[in-house]
């Protein structure tokens, strides 16, 4: 019986071609929109959920307590794991991980490139398991270094990596010990070359101080314990290694490892929200699917019943009807998946993920089948429950047609599927707008025509030989006639600094504030487009480093609350500062980010802080 029901399917499928195509392809593109838009969002929800221990990983980072209130801030200082190892029996172990730029040399060849600098536990926390090495000891020495597969392959090609020697920044030999499997790249620790914090130049000098906080510290905490806890005793150990002024404005938190992507990332209530426009995009084309069958079900009227007639059962004509809808939907999720693997290697590369669908997990090809039998039963049980109730006389006189066409059932069908379409179409075009506005706002700095290249002293072994080069190529530049102004700098908009500072304006009795800085030369304002709104900012660069001058951007004079800068002087430190000019508020982070009060110190071009020059051609 099953046989001859799905011979007259494939039969009624056929002979309707044009019909058919038309539901297939409504429906199974719907199918490919709503399964690239869950795989993204199951990207962003299962960000380092491939760790075993993620529940029990997390971030130490401190809270500043300001007089704007509390501003977390996630780097900390070199001895904060060792004393958190030694007084806290929860902590399991822990690794600190600091991300570094470095020159890497090998075969004649030179590459700069970001490093992590962690601690040998680091692989016992997080699940980076090694292809080529040791995954019990992947660091077999103090000057270990392991690489992922892309790296190995830019270093040394096809050869075996493993034992190959590199040096890092000129001055230390590493050989290669392991390389990394392959791994998600929805991690926030990912790493492509990892070396021990141990081995680096300045460790010594830093593993004891506690005046300078720059790396990132984790911990795994026992599975039993409460990190609630563990912040409560915090405290203590805050008081034991500083004053009173600085616990007054210190906390110490832990951030869940799995809380990094709505912190550093992005908003899972997007993915959410994502994952209701995929729901709403199947719904739309399941009613879509479904008013179409019941439409083209009016032409079968008679064929219903004559075969009632001929003795047909309610069940036979529900389970006849309901099996086309499952083939028909089983073409669709066909012609879904094979649209979704054509456009994937776009997707991928237009939003910078790394997202597919994997048949080989055990769960991904029996979720698909059970998706398309409930798509198809769902899709196909309206016409095929109608369908099979209507009377023998009015299916013969012609009447179903005004019966299905007058179904209160249908046209609540009918008007919840425009519903959806409207509300996705003013979802649209309210996203569309907001890439308008980010496309065409103004940045408060001139972006078009500017040359940006990244090269500063530290890209060379002796770095006086590196100023010298840099100083002659920069002269190169002026004299260059398209060139319209140079400028050398720390950062550059876009690639922004992180480095914070406490300040007080002079005379200021409350607790000082934390505030972002930069330095760069006096043309950098200038390069970049960038409105002086008081004052006249810096001197001319040839007097050498102007280092007791500062220009504050317009959020750092609300910050202190003032309206003019005459007269004005910030204290840093011991040292007082004065204060020369205030430039206009622009956007050297994405507009997601509220602009911030920022510090401009002065360096010469010839100082060996910065890293970028920029020409405006």
């Amino acid at each position: 019986m099953f046989k001859n029901y799905f011979v007259i399917a494939i039969r009624s499928i056929l002979k309707h071609k044009l019909f058919s195509f038309i539901n297939v392809f409504g429906l199974g593109l719907g199918i490919a929109a709503a399964i690239v838009i869950a795989l993204y969002a199951n990207y962003e929800l299962t960000y380092d959920q491939h760790h075993k221990k993620s529940d029990d990983i997390y971030l130490l980072y401190k809270e500043r307590i300001t007089p704007d209130g509390i501003q977390p801030t996630y780097d900390t200082w070199v001895p904060l794991l060792g004393q958190l190892k030694s007084e806290y029996s929860e902590v399991v172990t822990g690794s600190r991980v600091f991300l570094n730029d470095i020159t890497i040399e090998t075969d004649n060849k030179r590459f700069n490139e970001d490093a992590y600098y962690v601690d040998e536990d680091y692989f016992k926390i997080f699940d980076f398991p090694l292809v080529i090495g040791n995954n019990d000891k992947p660091f077999t020495s103090l000057n270990s270094v392991i690489l992922s597969r892309e790296m190995a392959v830019k270093f040394f090609g096809n050869e075996d990596p493993v034992g190959k020697e590199i040096q890092i920044d000129f001055n230390a030999n590493y050989l290669v010990s392991g390389i990394l499997e392959d791994y998600p790249s929805n991690t926030f620790v990912s790493a492509d070359i990892l070396v021990l914090l141990e081995s680096h130049p300045q460790y010594q000098e830093v593993s004891k101080e506690w005046g300078s906080s720059f790396i990132n510290t984790f911990i795994l905490l026992s599975p039993d314990r409460d990190p609630k806890d563990l912040e409560s005793k915090f405290p203590k150990l805050i008081s034991s290694i500083w004053n009173e002024e600085t616990q007054k404005r210190t906390n110490f938190k832990l951030l869940p490892l799995h809380a990094s992507f709505d912190t550093f990332v992005g908003d899972t209530t997007n993915s959410y929200i994502l994952l209701l426009i995929a729901l709403g995009i199947i719904l739309i084309a399941s009613i879509n699917f479904m008013n179409l069958s019941t439409v083209r079900s009016m032409e079968r009227s008679r064929e219903i019943a004559m075969r009632k007639v001929m003795g047909a059962q309610k069940s036979h004509l529900i389970f006849q009807h309901l099996l086309e809808a499952v083939i028909l939907t089983t073409l669709a999720m066909v012609m879904g998946i094979l649209i979704t693997e054509i456009f994937m290697p776009w997707v991928n590369s237009t939003y910078s993920v790394d997202i597919g669908i994997i048949y080989s997990d055990g769960v991904t090809l029996p979720l698909l089948v059970i998706f398309t039998l409930g798509l198809g039963i769902l899709s196909g049980s309206f016409p095929a429950f109608a369908l099979s109730n209507f009377k023998i006389l009015d299916s013969l006189k012609g009447m179903l047609g005004s019966a299905i066409k007058g179904n209160m059932y249908r046209n609540l069908l009918v008007v919840f599927q425009f519903t959806l379409s409207i509300i996705l179409i003013i979802g649209t075009l309210i996203v569309a707008s907001q890439i308008e506005f980010m496309k065409n706002t103004s940045l408060a700095f001139k972006k078009e025509n500017l040359l940006v290249i990244p090269v500063g002293q530290q890209d060379f072994s002796d770095r006086e030989a590196g100023r010298l080069r840099l100083e002659t190529f920069r002269n190169e530049l002026q004299n260059h006639t398209n060139i319209i102004s140079i400028s050398n700098s720390r950062h550059v908009p876009g690639r922004w600094s992180g480095s914070n500072t406490f300040v007080r304006p002079e005379g200021w009795e409350g607790d000082p504030l934390r505030m972002r800085y930069t330095y760069h030369d006096q043309q950098f304002f200038e390069t970049y487009g960038i409105e002086m709104v008081q004052g006249d900012g810096f001197l001319p660069d040839e007097g050498g480093d102007q280092r007791e001058s500062v220009v504050l951007n317009q959020a750092a004079m609300k910050a202190f609350g003032w309206e003019n800068f005459e007269d004005k002087r910030i204290v840093l430190g011991d040292r007082k500062l004065d204060v020369v000019g205030v430039i206009n508020d622009f956007n050297y982070e994405t507009l997601q980010n509220e602009i911030a009060p920022i510090l401009h110190f002065h360096r010469a071009p010839s100082n060996g802080v910065h890293s970028f020059i920029t020409a405006r051609v």
